[in-house]
């Protein structure tokens, strides 16, 4: 499963909160449904599931309450970054 929170920002937990009991923020409930619907329209998950997983995932509180979400879907490759330049000849 992709990190929710990129490298550079992540800081260690408290060593009294383990890393599943994070909060997590909108952005990393967000960051979840988007996958969750690239996933819906490449046909891994149907309407129902979609909405189902949505719904838990904008009421996640916790990181542990997001990685179940996607734990049985594999990564979303990032799309190729697409060529602004002049024509290639």
């Amino acid at each position: 499963m992709s990190e929710l929170v990129p490298e550079e920002r992540r800081s260690a937990p408290a060593p009294s909160v383990a890393r599943r009991d994070m909060r997590v923020s909108d952005v990393d409930r967000q960051s979840v449904v988007d996958e969750l619907r690239v996933h819906y329209s490449l046909g891994r998950i149907d309407l129902a599931e979609l909405e189902d997983r949505v719904t838990t995932a904008l009421a996640a509180r916790i990181r542990g309450e997001l990685e179940p979400l996607l734990d049985d879907l594999p990564e979303v490759a990032p799309s190729a970054p697409t060529y602004s330049g002049p024509p290639i000849r």
